[in-house]
């Protein structure tokens, strides 16, 4: 199981490539504020209707969350906090971020 923030669901989505997400980890999990971002989209919403594997879960440590501008992104790295997971991300502040928190992600 793994965390993810939007950018990557999207990017992997338009290339054809999401299955892969779920041959490795099986499932996703995604804080309800991504799940808001990729729903604003048709795209998104076709992404998330036809992945049932990729999992809504609300955040419950909101503390991270006044640090980054993007809502998506602060709760996707308080989500990997929160159980443990590696998170998948693809913007260096954030990355940084989930570095300091102790929030491991795959490269």
């Amino acid at each position: 199981m793994i965390v993810s923030d939007t950018g990557p669901l999207i990017v992997l989505f338009k290339t054809d490539l999401l299955f892969l997400l779920r041959e490795i980890y099986h499932e996703v999990l995604i804080p309800e504020a991504v799940a808001n971002e990729l729903t604003e989209k048709e795209e998104g919403i076709i992404l998330l209707k036809s992945n049932p594997w990729i999992k809504v879960k609300k955040v419950e440590e909101k503390r991270i969350l006044s640090i980054l501008k993007s809502i998506g992104k602060a709760e996707a790295i308080a989500l990997a906090m929160e159980t443990n997971l590696p998170l998948l991300i693809d913007e260096r502040k954030g990355r940084m971020l989930a570095r300091e928190a102790g929030v491991n992600y795959p490269l």
